[in-house]
């Protein structure tokens, strides 16, 4: 079986654009909800997981063979 990889696009910009945002929501509720629409594999959900410590994601994806 071949391993499915993926390089997220823009990662980097994104995290930084979120950021803010997670940030004030934990601050605020003491914790933070960010809905992934394009879950694919994971990797945005995973490097925001890896910053945020306590953030719930929701994730979605159209493409059942990427989740």
């Amino acid at each position: 079986m071949q391993e499915l990889r993926h390089i997220p696009v823009a990662l980097d910009r994104c995290i930084e654009l979120l950021s803010p945002s997670i940030e004030r929501a934990i601050s605020m509720r003491g914790s933070a909800t960010v809905i992934d629409v394009t879950l694919g594999l994971g990797g945005h959900t995973r490097a925001l997981l890896e910053k945020f410590a306590d953030l719930k994601i929701i994730g979605f994806d159209r493409d059942l063979s990427a989740i």
